[in-house]
């Protein structure tokens, strides 16, 4: 069988096709943000011998009581695993002393959240709660700080100062327990909304869990929740 075979040639051409530059801007709106509630985490331990020095004076096996004196200001750093920066329009932290010095903390005791700026180390305006009435060894105090108004990083120092009552004339022995004793304050949050945050950076700190939106406000994932403007 023979197949006779044959070409076509076929020529096309288009017309230039013109597109208008894009001029506007979509923009979705999207309103404040809610972050999840934080559970009380603890700073590192306040000791004795670094709010109160002296003791370190008094020899070991020594019982005797430990008089009232003004707490030489320390700090502890202290990190929100939630966001680098953050705005809040509303929210509060609950800030805890437990006390198992051997001494009694107060009155007053001042918390005030301090932030690095370059070489400086600033106290961020708004950021300070006081503990006006005694706590008492094994006892713990809390207080609550508003957030309205306030930018927080994600990284801070908590900044302890006041007095204390010493052992209120009550003898205690002196030894390495004594002078080592210590209480934590732990800071805790809800009802958290804010109008600006940085979230953190997964690359840098993987062991921080956040939840991000997505541009429409409707994809929560892990960790915000986004309330879309009405």
């Amino acid at each position: 069988m023979t197949v006779t075979g044959s070409t076509q040639n076929f020529s096309s051409s288009f017309s230039e096709i013109g597109v208008d530059p894009v001029a506007e801007q979509v923009v979705t709106e999207i309103g404040l943000i809610e972050l999840d509630d934080i559970p009380a985490t603890a700073t590192d331990p306040f000791l004795l011998n670094a709010i109160f020095p002296d003791i370190d004076d008094i020899p070991d096996g020594l019982t005797d009581s430990i008089p009232g004196f003004t707490i030489t200001p320390m700090v502890q750093p202290f990190s929100f695993d939630d966001f680098n920066a953050a705005e809040f329009s509303a929210g509060q932290l609950e800030i805890t002393i437990v006390n198992d010095m051997v001494i009694t903390l107060g009155s007053p005791v001042v918390i005030q959240f301090q932030e690095i700026v370059g070489p400086d180390t600033l106290d961020i305006a708004g950021a300070s709660v006081s503990f006006n009435s005694l706590i008492q060894t094994s006892q713990s105090a809390i207080e609550t700080m508003d957030l309205t108004g306030i930018t927080l990083p994600g990284d801070i120092l908590v900044k302890v100062s006041g007095t204390s009552v010493g052992t209120s004339g009550n003898p205690v022995m002196i030894n390495q327990g004594a002078r080592e004793s210590s209480f934590v304050t732990q800071i805790g949050a809800s009802n958290l909304t804010v109008t600006s945050a940085d979230a953190p950076d997964r690359r840098q700190q993987s062991h921080r869990d956040l939840r991000r939106c997505a541009d429409t406000g409707a994809d929560l994932q892990r960790k915000w929740r986004v309330a879309l403007t009405s």
